[in-house]
């Protein structure tokens, strides 16, 4: 799949985050369905599956400077991240490292 806009990446990015503990609560998927409006997030969530985490991030990161992202468009993602993992009741050590090494890797 390629990222071809903008609500696609962060879609992608938000299910990469929300994965981390292998699994997407109803909640954390209704949300980013309302962040993004997108149609395919099942697609988006096979891929995933099937995919590295390094291949995921790479993907993420060469989308973000296609398009050019600033560093306030960054953070309005990270903060969209941090949102969704408050409906993670299991809020874990998986998820935290994840969005931690993600927010390292864009600076």
């Amino acid at each position: 799949m390629k990222l071809l806009d903008i609500n696609i990446l962060r879609a992608y990015t938000l299910t990469y985050c929300a994965s981390a503990d292998f699994k997407i609560s109803e909640k954390e998927a209704e949300y980013i369905k309302s962040k993004t409006r997108i149609d395919n997030f099942e697609q988006i969530q096979c891929e995933q599956n099937s995919s590295p985490d390094y291949k995921i991030i790479q993907k993420i990161l060469s989308s973000i400077n296609q398009y050019g992202y600033t560093n306030d468009e960054k953070e309005a993602l990270f903060n969209d991240i941090e949102e969704m993992l408050q409906f993670d009741k299991n809020y874990n050590l998986l998820k935290q490292n994840t969005c931690r090494g993600l927010k390292y890797i864009l600076k």
